[in-house]
């Protein structure tokens, strides 16, 4: 059907040796892709003149992906659904016809593979994927995928991923599963076509994430949150990234506690206000729920609102403090930042290495002539202690 699509990109088989006897063709040869010169696989082919059946098998055998060689450069339909691919795919395929058509198969294996997709960034994807048509990249359902990491904006080690390649370059999404901050994140089932250049949704459930765990992860040393969370957080991606719509974290009847463990920084506060700063340090509250809206790359608007606010367990207690706890309070707070940085800014007010850490490699590049490191390429220098 290359009229209609062109499923794969013309390839150099520069050893092929070709051999016909009693009306059978057979070849064995070499595939390479024409620009890099790397092995794509080996290829077995046979075809009786007869009746004009045959086969064709091919054996891959640790085909590397990195910065020479990438998916699209063997097939066009990988445009748009993976990108940046660095690791190894081994397995075999093979393709069969007859009078009646064309059938083609495979089983291919992937360890430890890290790439972009269209919900973010993966790291460690291994499966074993079987093609019901090896031609037009189909498989059967409950493909599975094991993934040491995957961040939608915020990351998730260890999961899971049932999935389909179905026809027409889409993709089901069975569903998806991630231990996470002492409860999961479960991926919804979906359909993603890449098709069209359209919007793609994913709905994340959060079930029984602890806060404490969750900000654990963050090294936030000042600040202690404890309860346990539920919630949806639906996930838009297109052409111009990724965007929460609608997201909503609701605390599991008991509240928890939120506590600031540092000092208070500014000492000319006055008397009464340092008094309602040791009071509010550490609450009791009995409902919270966190809305959550934005750009995953930009800015994100989270409204938190909490009630059932008391005391907490670190809380300084005096004659002051007790009189003012018996008012009912009611909290509502709207935070509009740029998500990761807003994890930094937080960290960063208790906290002078983080900032040391962080810009530092940019300082040394600088020095060195050399363009600033940004993104998720800055890592803290390893010969900088703190």
């Amino acid at each position: 059907d290359a009229e209609q699509v062109d499923r794969f990109q013309p390839m150099n088989v520069p050893d092929m040796l070709v051999n016909l006897e009693n009306g059978v063709i057979t070849a064995i040869g070499t595939i390479r892709e024409p620009t890099t010169g790397v092995k794509v696989a080996d290829v077995d082919i046979r075809h009786v003149l007869a009746n004009s059946t045959g086969r064709a098998l091919l054996a891959v055998d640790g085909l590397r992906f990195d910065r020479r060689l990438q998916p699209d450069m063997l097939t066009p339909l990988t445009l748009g659904v993976v990108a940046n691919v660095v690791g190894t795919v081994s397995g075999d395929g093979h393709i069969d016809w007859t009078a009646k058509g064309v059938t083609s198969g495979g089983k291919f294996n992937s360890s430890n593979l890290d790439l972009a997709a269209a919900f973010g960034p993966v790291e460690g994807l291994s499966s074993e994927i079987i093609f019901t048509d090896l031609i037009g990249l189909e498989t059967g359902p409950g493909q599975q995928a094991k993934l040491a990491s995957v961040n939608p904006g915020i990351a998730a080690l260890n999961g899971r991923v049932a999935y389909q390649l179905l026809p027409g370059k889409k993709v089901g999404i069975e569903g998806g599963r991630w231990p996470f901050a002492g409860g999961e994140l479960l991926l919804e089932p979906t359909v993603l076509d890449f098709a069209v250049n359209s919007e793609r949704r994913l709905t994340f459930k959060v079930v029984g994430v602890d806060a404490e765990k969750f900000l654990g992860q963050y090294e936030f040393e000042n600040l202690r949150v404890s309860g346990v969370f539920d919630g949806t957080l639906p996930m838009i991606f297109d052409a111009q990234g990724g965007r929460i719509v609608g997201g909503r974290l609701v605390s599991r009847r008991g509240g928890g506690e939120l506590s600031y463990l540092g000092q208070l920084s500014y000492k000319d506060l006055g008397v009464f206000a340092n008094f309602a700063f040791q009071a509010l340090k550490s609450i009791r509250y009995n409902d919270l729920e966190i809305g959550v809206d934005g750009n995953l790359a930009g800015e994100i608007i989270t409204k938190v609102s909490f009630s059932g606010v008391q005391q907490g367990s670190l809380a300084q207690r005096n004659f002051f403090t007790r009189q003012l706890a018996r008012i009912p309070i009611k909290f509502n707070v709207s935070i509009s930042a740029e998500f990761l940085k807003l994890i930094g800014s937080i960290r960063s007010i208790y906290d002078p290495t983080y900032d040391n850490q962080r810009l530092l490699p940019d300082l040394i590049a600088q020095q060195a002539g050399k363009a600033p490191i940004t993104g998720e390429e800055a890592k803290p220098d390893p010969r900088v202690k703190p």
